[in-house]
């Protein structure tokens, strides 16, 4: 959308500019308004006084090429947002980015991913584990797993899951790719939830096998504003209980809205 609006503003600049020059070579030494009563032809319009404006033409067989170079446009692209989820890690596109830097020019839009991988203890160096980090990239490109910088949430993760509902289908799947799935329901769609199953292992507390102590739990987290094409199927279900019968949720850990 935004790209939309810059290249219609560049279009109205680049008639305006290619109207102003022609008017100057019609005109090569009206530099001001003559004396009233002398027929003076208003250089703002383009009409003698008492005529009708006459606009030059901005067909783009007489665009000046160095105005098209100045005033281009942008090629709009149409993959600009996605979902990949898979088993262990997800990468989407939220309108949630806050431009920190007022210099930085970023939009609201931005790449937002969550993965296990290993890591150094915060506390102790020397101690590694299997942590939760949660990526922000506020370029959307065409890799959507790169890029932006990575924080740790969490250290010790002994499992991290995923799930993905298709509301059209009623069905939970294990994978979900907005851009290369072919089927109608997911190319294109963000899911309706995800499902989310974290387990912590506690290595200074102990069971009763003397194994790290472990804290897990399941979470329903549903999308807020997909901007999915409607249908049928998914105005109905958007009129029954959310999957799990948990209701609209947000992860408490991410507060992402896609």
């Amino acid at each position: 959308m935004y790209t939309q609006l810059f290249n219609e503003a560049q279009v109205l600049r680049l008639n305006r500019a290619q109207k102003e020059k022609n008017k100057n070579k019609q005109n090569p030494t009206q530099t001001q308004s003559p004396a009233a009563g002398e027929g003076a032809t208003d250089p703002a319009s383009g009409a003698a006084e008492g005529g009708t404006p006459q606009e030059a033409t901005t067909d783009a067989a007489t665009i000046d090429p160095a105005l098209a170079e100045k005033y281009k446009t942008k090629p709009l692209r149409t993959d600009s947002s996605f979902f990949i989820g898979e088993k262990e890690e997800v990468h989407f596109t939220s309108t949630n980015n806050v431009q920190l830097n007022p210099d930085q020019p970023v939009s609201q839009l931005a790449e937002i991913s969550y993965f296990v991988r290993t890591c150094k203890g915060r506390l102790d160096k020397k101690q590694s584990s299997k942590c939760l980090f949660r990526r922000v990239s506020p370029y959307v490109d065409d890799d959507p797993k790169e890029g932006g910088n990575a924080t740790v949430l969490l250290e010790n993760i002994d499992t991290f899951e995923l799930r993905y509902y298709n509301i059209e289908n009623d069905e939970w799947r294990a994978t979900w790719d907005s851009k290369l799935n072919q089927d109608p329901a997911i190319r294109g769609h963000f899911p309706g939830a995800v499902e989310v199953k974290i387990i912590v292992t506690n290595p200074e507390e102990k069971d009763g096998k003397d194994n790290a102590k472990e804290y897990g739990y399941n979470l329903v987290a549903a999308v807020h504003f997909p901007n999915n094409p409607q249908s049928k199927t998914a105005n109905t279900a958007s009129n029954t209980t959310s999957p799990g019968g948990t209701g609209a949720v947000s992860s408490p850990t991410t507060g992402d809205s896609e």
